[in-house]
């Protein structure tokens, strides 16, 4: 697996290192501790306050720690903790007093306090949901690492030298890590010109989409949304947890030394094992976990485990200490198997503007238990050699804080049943918390049509959209004959015939079909350049069949399939495919290769003495457009596409310029010949005078049209010409755009012009671009229409009956009504108060044919919960 990707070989093992010369400091004061006591003159109490004031520190930087890694530079922050505690490390092996100890241990755990959720939220940047479990629990091996590695090497220094040495030996680490971490860390993939091109682009777009999902459509503000019940949920379950963990690290050299015999060296081999089986099984249940797409139960399950083994632990050390001592190294799989799982959820169930404070102040609670822990272990800590009046006191302050041991472990007990309980009680949280998406929310390939015995079906509609009225009516019984409607009314007025196979969604709101009106098949991620250049054709044809089905899949009954970016006329041969019922798939209409000057789509990087296919036919006078426009009919285009304008760059002041490609002439040619042979034109234009172009020329749409003057607006209105907005894809460019452009981004200027083409009336279709990113997933875009200034029922005329009418569709799909193709879906809310009830279609019937029907599935797949 680490040879899959040069990520895993060169982020992991750096971040690793780093954490675990900070873990270090935590596990050598355990060791150090009782000699630090003879030579400092500590008592009891005061080697209780030097182990625990650390953690006080640690609270720090934990909240504000993640926030400023998400949003100023993981890498920078890092680097500035790196030199601060390496400082504050030397520091403590060159003290002369209690104070200074106590002072520089404190400001110890002030320097480390960042270091913890800033990796975390590195991690997320490089790793997907598909893979984050394990990227976790690759780099928290570090965590059982440390003591793994650390408490030999620490035991064997003090055995040959003494704590000072071993303090700032290991203390100076992270100035000589420091070098490596500048070197090898990037805070994002797009910095990386080590990481495969293909590769960190599909990485790229994976990662955005993953974020805009968490975001969602609604701007809720920062505090509100930190003060989530959830939030406090998931801090408490892992302070539990982390007392477990501590108790388990603090409580260690206290039993070692019941093996009076063993050097230094060899307790601190002997203390390793628990954490041994920490490391294996944290990498055997992140494994799995991501394997498996779930979190919550995996980290539930392995704190089980590690709760049932302290327990036996506790039942068994009166009668063998070598039975309890197995029993304890067990308990590492509860100490440290679910941390890959867990760190996993705030980073794939909150949003972007607080999961960085959220894994700080998590980790802030769950270490304040180790505070705790440190004061009540001292009795490990006790001076063995001391002169025969001090050996008397030590007994007496031992034989005291033995008792608070004792107590110690029964409240361990309690506290890691209590983790287990809440960590279980997290898994039966409601879906609207911690619920887990799947690493890749695309729906499978479709199955075969699910054959019926009979041609009439009947279906009972509990809610029904009337694209006329704009309102849902109630109790509706649609009668379907074949693939056509043959009867739509209330159930009071339409009897079901004998005969007929009856659905029964009286529990849903049936809508029409939806209508994708601008997609790409042929595309299967943002890296076209290597998609046309390294995958045949019938591959990509195949590819092409896959992605219509996952658009079918999730409501899209119909596509308009704008160029297929190197595909040729493949378009043309899959749309007469699923016409002719050879394969399942939706209604398509098609424009083959599509059309661009000298100069516009190409393959980028290469020498221009390699001859390189072109993704469009390129189109350089009225004359060639004219014998184009028939090429494409000949062979049986619907659609004619144009690239008017194509490369943009934005002014200083923000405002995008965006060159133009054809004349106007050229633009005229083009509608021209294809009006004239009854066909309709499609312009690709982000603004500018390409725009403008398409506008004068009369063309029937304008894909994007993202800048718009006010005299563009009219010229829309006036003639009638549909905006096809496409705005759920420049949500997802958003952090792409600001970096290549100098912190402008397409988005923002879509939005605001979006606007005012609602507010003027424009004729506005639903369309989303779909193929840069992955197919099935463009439901986005009802939430960000509704968003940006449309109504919800507006919207869903929009996927509906606009767009069939744009389609020039109208008599046939767009709405449910007698005599129209039965294209259907269902949800099982209400999407005129939840736009978003789109995004979650359950029921789809495509011609009278059922394509999906998850109406009465289990749990979320279904809608046994509304």
């Amino acid at each position: 697996m680490l040879g899959a990707s040069p990520r895993w070989i060169r982020i992991i093992p750096v971040a690793l290192v780093m954490y675990t010369i900070a873990f270090i400091d935590r596990t050598n004061i355990s060791l150090a501790l009782p000699r630090i006591s003879r030579d400092l003159h500590l008592d009891p109490q005061q080697a209780g306050t030097v182990a625990g004031i650390f953690f006080w520190g640690y609270l720090a930087l934990q909240i504000p720690g993640g926030h400023l890694a998400k949003y100023w530079s993981p890498k920078k922050f890092i680097s500035v903790l790196l030199v601060a505690w390496a400082t504050f490390a030397v520091g403590c092996g060159l003290v002369r007093t209690y104070q200074q100890l106590l002072i520089l241990r404190l400001l110890l755990g002030v320097a480390e306090s960042g270091v913890f959720p800033a990796t975390l939220i590195l991690l997320s940047h490089w790793f997907s949901r598909a893979e984050r479990a394990r990227a976790n629990a690759f780099w928290l091996l570090c965590l059982p690492g440390a003591v793994i590695v650390a408490s030999p090497f620490s035991g064997w220094m003090l055995d040959h030298w003494n704590w000072r040495v071993m303090l700032v030996a290991e203390g100076s680490l992270p100035f000589l890590w420091l070098s490596i971490w500048l070197l090898f860390i990037q805070d994002h993939p797009e910095e990386a010109a080590w990481l495969p091109e293909r590769e960190r682009n599909t990485l790229v777009a994976t990662l955005r989409r993953e974020s805009l999902d968490l975001e969602g459509t609604q701007n809720i503000p920062y505090l509100q949304a930190l003060l989530r019940p959830q939030v406090f949920l998931l801090a408490a379950v892992y302070f539990c947890f982390v007392s477990g963990q501590m108790g388990l690290l603090f409580w260690l050299p206290s039993a070692m030394e019941k093996f009076k015999k063993l050097s230094g060296l060899h307790t601190g081999l002997l203390y390793t094992l628990p954490f041994i089986v920490g490391a294996t099984s944290l990498l055997i249940v992140s494994r799995h976990s991501d394997k498996r797409h779930e979190r919550r139960r995996h980290a539930a399950g392995a704190m089980f485990i590690g709760g049932c083994c302290i327990l036996l632990a506790v039942a068994t050390i009166p009668y063998s200490l070598s039975i309890a001592f197995a029993f304890i190294a067990l308990s590492g799989i509860g100490a440290y198997g679910p941390m890959g799982a867990f760190w996993a959820i705030p980073t794939e169930t909150l949003p972007a503007k607080i999961v960085g404070s959220v894994m700080g102040f998590a980790n802030a609670i769950g270490n304040q238990s180790e505070i705790g822990e440190s004061r009540q272990k001292i009795a490990g800590f006790l001076v063995e050699k001391a002169d025969d009046k001090r050996r008397k006191v030590s007994a007496q302050i031992a034989n005291g804080v033995r008792k608070t041991h004792h107590r110690a472990n029964n409240l361990r007990v309690g506290v890691s049943i209590l983790g287990v309980a809440m960590f279980l009680a997290l898994c039966l949280f409601p879906a609207t918390g911690f619920a887990q998406e799947p690493a890749t929310p695309l729906p499978p390939p479709l199955p075969p049509p699910r054959a019926r015995m009979k041609e009439r079906v009947a279906i009972r509609a509990g809610r029904l959209f009337d694209s006329k009225s704009d309102v849902l009516k109630k109790q509706q019984v649609i009668l379907i004959e074949g693939a056509r409607m043959v009867q739509v009314g209330p159930a009071n007025e339409v009897q079901i015939p004998p005969g007929y196979d009856v659905l029964d969604l009286s529990n849903a709101t049936v809508l029409p079909g939806l209508i994708d009106g601008h997609t790409h098949v042929f595309t299967s991620g943002p890296d076209l350049d290597e998609q046309m250049m390294k995958e045949p054709l019938q591959y990509r044809t195949l590819e092409a069949l896959v992605n219509a089905q996952r658009d079918l899949y999730v409501g899209f009954t119909t596509l308009r399939d704008l160029k297929t970016l190197g595909g040729m006329f493949g378009d043309v041969d899959l749309r007469n495919a699923i016409n002719n019922g050879l394969v399942q798939g939706p209604r398509m209409q098609v424009s083959g290769r599509g059309f661009q000057t000298t100069g516009g789509f190409r393959p980028k990087g290469y020498s221009r003495d390699i001859p390189l296919p072109s993704m469009l036919e390129t189109v350089d006078s009225p004359w060639e457009a004219h014998k184009a426009v028939r090429e494409h009919l000949t062979n049986g285009a619907d659609w004619i596409k144009l690239y008017a304008a194509y490369e943009f760059t934005f002014a200083p002041d923000g405002k995008m310029v965006v060159p133009p490609t054809f004349t106007l002439e050229e633009v005229q040619a083009f509608v021209e010949e294809a009006h004239d042979k009854g066909h309709k034109v499609s312009c690709h234009a982000f603004g500018g005078k390409g725009l403008r172009n398409c506008l004068a020329a009369g063309v029937d749409t304008i894909e994007h049209g993202v800048e718009l003057s006010d005299d563009d607006i009219q010229q829309f209105k006036t003639k009638g010409i549909y905006l096809i907005p496409t705005l759920y894809h420049y949500q997802l460019d958003r952090e792409h755009d600001a970096k290549k452009y100098g912190g402008h981004a397409v988005a923002e200027v879509s939005e605001p012009n979006f606007r005012r083409a609602v507010a003027a009336g424009v004729k506005i279709g639903f369309g989303t671009g779909v193929g840069p990113f992955p197919h099935g997933t463009q439901t986005k875009e009802f939430g960000y229409m509704v968003k940006f200034g449309m109504t919800p029922a507006q919207v869903i005329r929009a996927a509906t009956i606009v767009d069939a009418q744009m389609m020039g569709w109208e008599a046939d799909i767009g709405s449910i009504e007698r005599g129209k193709f039965a294209d259907i879906v269902a949800v099982c809310g209400d999407p005129l108060a939840d736009i978003t009830e789109l995004e979650r279609v359950k029921f789809v019937m495509k011609g009278g044919q059922v394509v999906r029907n998850d109406m009465n599935s289990p749990g979320e797949k279904g809608c046994g919960q509304k």
